[in-house]
């Protein structure tokens, strides 16, 4: 059946939609002021959608429209097709072929594609915030270390003026010593060892700290906060107290990581402690002259699925 012979009764949907068209052929110049009046008379006089479809035919395409009226989500959403081997579900100008008994429920196809779409959307924005995590602390040092340097042990510089200790270098923040120091640092700064999130390299690391239900960023490098920069952002997920974190289990993870996937001679490490997705974790990368690979590991070392 035609859209010009439906005797079905017009909805109001239906005259605006008709009312929409031959404004639209007024705007574009295509009807003059009389013609336009005349047919919106018509369309509020119409008594079926036949005779809508007659007002507007010359105004759009048929098979633009018929396909339009096909396309209707009232209509697939409870269209159903069946019997025999096959069923024919006929569109104007094409034919779609279906299998016996099969249902098209729009509806439902409309709310994976927005789920669909909104998962996607997290997982952009997750993987964004870990990197932007990753790179702010690049924004203050350069890095230098590599797996190998995960346990080293402090060194202590000869000389110093006559009278005083002689200066100690910085401490490898992956080692046992550095990660109990920048531990300490936390806790005298924010009165907890718990933080939102924390990207450590081993010379340097970028701290999310509590600040009244936000997140106070800062930078701690050879043993002093970095003052100078500070960014305040919004807290995502929920804190992790790095003080239920064993210092011996740091040192070992990133050669850990560097053997799991055969890395002979990686280039650096560096790790990221935070519980955005699922419950705290450790996630380890190291990087090579081929790229960066990372592993998850739960707080007490033990890698998660």
């Amino acid at each position: 059946m035609s859209a010009i012979s439906d005797p079905g009764r017009p909805s109001r949907r239906d005259r605006r939609r008709a009312q929409k068209l031959i404004d639209t052929a007024f705007a574009e110049g295509r009807l003059t002021a009389a013609d336009r009046t005349l047919r919106a008379e018509r369309i509020a006089a119409a008594h079926s959608r036949g005779d809508l479809a007659m007002i507007t035919r010359d105004l759009v395409a048929p098979t633009t429209a018929a396909l339009g009226k096909a396309m209707d989500p009232t209509t697939l959403s409870s269209m159903r097709v069946g019997g025999g081997t096959g069923s024919t579900l006929k569109v104007p100008g094409s034919t779609l072929r279906v299998p016996s008994g099969a249902t098209i429920d729009v509806s439902a196809l409309s709310r994976k594609v927005r789920l669909f779409i909104i998962i996607a959307i997290a997982s952009f924005i997750g993987i964004c915030l870990l990197g932007f995590l990753a790179l702010i602390p690049a924004m203050v040092g350069g890095f230098q270390s590599g797996v190998d340097e995960a346990t080293s042990e402090p060194t202590v510089e000869p000389g110093g003026p006559a009278g005083q200790a002689p200066e100690r270098s910085a401490t490898n923040l992956h080692s046992p010593a550095g990660w109990s120091a920048l531990v300490d640092a936390i806790e005298s700064a924010s009165g907890t060892t718990a933080v939102y999130d924390a990207v450590i390299y081993p010379q340097y690391a970028s701290i999310g700290l509590d600040d009244d239900g936000a997140v106070e960023r800062r930078f701690y490098r050879d043993g002093n906060w970095q003052d100078s920069v500070s960014v305040r952002t919004p807290a995502v997920g929920e804190p992790v107290d790095l003080g239920e974190i064993d210092p011996e289990i740091v040192a070992g993870l990133p050669a850990e990581t560097a053997a799991y996937f055969d890395l002979d001679a990686p280039t650096g490490a560096y790790l990221i402690v935070n519980a955005h997705f699922g419950g705290p974790k450790i996630m380890v990368y190291v990087q090579s002259d081929g790229g960066s690979q990372f592993r998850q590991y739960g707080l007490d070392g033990q890698p998660l699925n």
